[in-house]
């Protein structure tokens, strides 16, 4: 049940992946699957931010990370925080977003998840861009690409490139800027 919920949230019906994904949490309590009803309370939480509802996304993410967290599961729990640093980013809150994005990091490198290492990485790069620390930023989404390419993500790779042309461009390095853009493109 549970992919069926992600397929239907990402054709774009979050209700139905909803009623799906709820279900499937029932079962996984019923059964007494802890991992399992966290990865659905975490997929509940993606389906509810869709949606724009914040306060319910956040409890379900909360929820996922408290039992990721109880299970030992550091790289899942990772995951929940990095969701978590998502919505409060998009309620434009970057220095509680930095807070758990960086905590995120911490848990995904404790628990060798290297492609989420990258992501939130990213994340970190892209807030520290925003507070105008453009020199970090760019020294973050270097990291980030570097494991971009070490676990062959090309479309993760494609997008740190680009922002890192969107660094350099801040810093007013046009040459460079428009050399990594043209690489991004390449990547593409």
């Amino acid at each position: 049940l549970n992919n069926i919920g992600l397929v239907q949230s990402r054709l774009g019906n979050q209700r139905r992946a909803i009623e799906v994904e709820e279900k499937s949490l029932r079962l996984a309590r019923e059964i007494g699957n802890r991992n399992e009803e966290a990865v659905v309370l975490n997929n509940l939480g993606l389906a509810y931010h869709e949606l724009g509802e914040e306060r319910q996304a956040i409890g379900e993410f909360e929820n996922a990370r408290a039992i990721q967290h109880e299970l030992g599961n550091v790289a899942n729990e990772g995951a929940a925080w990095s969701n978590l640093g998502a919505i409060h980013y998009t309620q434009g809150d970057l220095e509680e977003s930095l807070e758990a994005f960086e905590l995120a990091l911490a848990l995904r490198k404790q628990g060798n998840d290297r492609r989420g290492e990258a992501n939130t990485t990213g994340k970190i790069a892209v807030l520290r861009h925003a507070f105008g620390q453009d020199e970090d930023a760019l020294q973050l989404f270097q990291k980030a690409l570097e494991i971009d390419r070490e676990v062959g993500d090309h479309s993760e790779e494609s997008t740190a490139t680009m922002n890192m042309g969107s660094v350099l461009m801040a810093l007013a390095r046009y040459p460079q800027a428009v050399e990594t853009f043209d690489r991004a493109m390449r990547l593409q």
